[in-house]
């Protein structure tokens, strides 16, 4: 009995023992343990430096010039070859029309003859009989009579328009069985380009073994004309046996590549067959379109020898119905609106010859080079004069893009300075160039802002451009790494680490500090604030996310 007691006294005294050694252990490594378990900050002195500030932008790329294309007059459209992207030169055809006559012509025609015919009722109203004007009379005869005989020459030249239209359709239709035939060339030249690349790689490869070959057989002639023997000798006739395997080999692969030329150039040869025929047509179309626009040339001088005579009658006419009206004539009534009449003619002869320079074309092309940005017309549609018909980014003129900035960044650049292209995912940026030209009053913000306009070059209109613009160098009294400034619903902040002493040693809190940010480049800002430049450490990385107020510990600070 006694015995248990004094077992049972040596198992309360061991952990007693443990229990003290465990407090022990965890009041010396509390501080230890505790730290372990806060996240991880890096920190760096905030100083004063120099900031070479960088601004930022993006915006598109347009055109400075934009081109409107419109006609005079109103007519049907019968073809538009071009479509929105394409890329045209001056001259390229835009659109085709209708040979029909215009309809501002054809007005203009029916009201010269109304006014032709009422010139003729006044002249028969102001003429009267006269036994004595037997020599105006007999002119007057004669000038009829060359009128009927123009007349008659006039029509009978074998002008249609409608002739002119169908020349024209199917000179149309043979334009674009050329470019389909053009195509299929081009497509089959391609095909053609790597077959031709293997069997130039071929035929390089079998003149080198020809070579080796050659170079093999001399070695091997020296050898037996020089009596040499043995190891030498075998040697060189095996590198004889190998260099001709390999030109066999050679030979093998040349023959390979030159079937498979042979079976890529079919397609070629029937594409150019195939557009020799197209061009052929093309040829005979125009052919016939320009017989067709040659009995129209033929026909239009006819009609303007019909309307001399005319002219011509009229005149005769109005000399006979002066004479008849007496000396007093020039002051009646009368005479005064037989003149203003034969003015109002004249005017409309005039809008109607303006009018027949141009309607006699039924292409509409390209007065500048550059891009079609848009196309509001269709075949089947009727082109109303003056409207714009579509519109053309005029290449010549050059390219531009503008975004906005504060005026205290627009007072640190100048006009010329170079801006760098972010090229971050953009293929060729290295071929941009873009370059300031201008700096403008933001007409949204005209107090504080402005707008900075580029110049640039190696882009086309529609294209998206980051831009980086360098600002000049200025000295600040607190700078900060980027990665310190952070952000909230409230404003822009630093984490300022701060010590503060306790019974287990000191500990680091993480303290907010409101700042302003004056600049930034790469990887800098300077700020403004609650901050000073000389020890004050912010933190610039953690190991996890921390707020206001979090304690922290230092990097390799156990």
């Amino acid at each position: 009995m006694k015995h248990m007691e004094v077992k049972k006294r040596g198992w309360v005294k061991n952990a007693a023992i443990i229990f003290l050694a465990v407090m022990l252990v965890l009041t010396f490594f509390s501080n230890t343990i505790m730290n372990r378990s806060l996240p991880e900050v890096a920190t760096q002195y905030a100083s004063s430096g120099t900031i070479t500030a960088r601004i930022r932008g993006s915006g598109t790329v347009a055109a400075n010039e934009i081109f409107e294309v419109k006609t005079d007059r109103t007519r049907q459209v019968l073809e538009v070859p071009v479509r929105v992207g394409d890329v045209v030169d001056i001259g390229d055809v835009l659109i085709v029309f209708s040979g029909d006559v215009s309809d501002e012509l054809q007005a203009a025609q029916d009201a010269l003859h109304e006014l032709e015919l009422q010139l003729e009722r006044m002249l028969l109203e102001m003429s009267r009989p006269d036994g004595t004007l037997t020599n105006a009379n007999r002119a007057i005869q004669q000038a009829r009579n060359e009128l009927t005989e123009a007349q008659r020459a006039r029509d009978r030249v074998p002008y249609s328009e409608a002739a002119i239209s169908q020349a024209q359709d199917a000179l149309n239709q043979a334009n674009s069985a050329l470019r389909q035939a053009q195509s299929a060339l081009n497509q089959a030249q391609a095909g053609l380009i790597q077959p031709q690349i293997t069997l130039d790689a071929a035929m390089t490869v079998l003149a080198e073994r020809e070579a080796d070959v050659a170079e093999a057989r001399r070695w091997l002639t020296e050898l037996l004309l020089d009596g040499i023997t043995g190891t030498d000798l075998d040697n060189a006739r095996l590198a004889l046996n190998a260099a001709e395997a390999a030109r066999d080999t050679a030979w093998g692969s040349v023959d390979d590549a030159r079937a498979a030329y042979d079976i890529a150039k079919v397609p070629v040869d029937n594409a150019q067959l195939a557009f020799s025929i197209a061009q052929a047509t093309v040829e005979q179309h125009q052919t016939e379109l320009n017989t067709q626009v040659g009995y129209r040339d033929e026909w239009n001088a006819a009609n303007n020898f019909v309307r001399q005579c005319q002219q011509t009658l009229d005149q005769l006419i109005a000399d006979l119905s002066l004479t008849q009206g007496g000396i007093n004539i020039d002051n009646s009534l009368e005479a005064i609106n037989l003149r203003e009449l034969r003015r109002e003619i004249q005017e409309k002869k005039d809008e109607i010859a303006e009018l027949e320079k141009g309607d006699g074309s039924s292409e509409l092309k390209a007065l500048v080079g550059g891009t079609i940005t848009t196309r509001p017309i269709s075949p089947g549609d009727q082109a109303i004069a003056d409207d714009v018909l579509m519109t053309i980014e005029n290449s010549d003129r050059g390219y531009s893009l503008s975004f906005e900035v504060t005026a205290d960044q627009a007072r640190r650049v100048s006009v010329g300075d170079q801006a760098e292209v972010d090229w971050w995912g953009w293929w060729g940026a290295e071929e941009i160039r873009a370059t300031l030209v201008s700096i403008r009053n933001n007409p949204q913000n005209p107090a504080t802002g402005r707008i900075l306009v580029f110049s640039v070059t190696g882009a086309e209109g529609g294209t998206q451009l980051n831009l980086v613009l360098n600002q000049r160098s200025e000295n600040y009294n607190i700078v900060v790494p980027n990665t310190a400034v952070r952000s909230d619903s409230n404003g822009d902040f630093v984490l300022l680490l701060e010590s503060r002493s306790s019974p287990l040693g000191n500990r680091f809190v993480a303290q907010r500090v409101d700042v302003n940010i004056l600049a930034r480049d790469d990887t800098h800002t300077a700020v403004s604030g609650g901050l000073s430049s000389w020890g004050d450490f912010v933190i610039t990385h953690s190991s996890r996310p921390i707020n206001p107020g979090d304690q922290v510990r230092l990097t390799d600070n156990p």
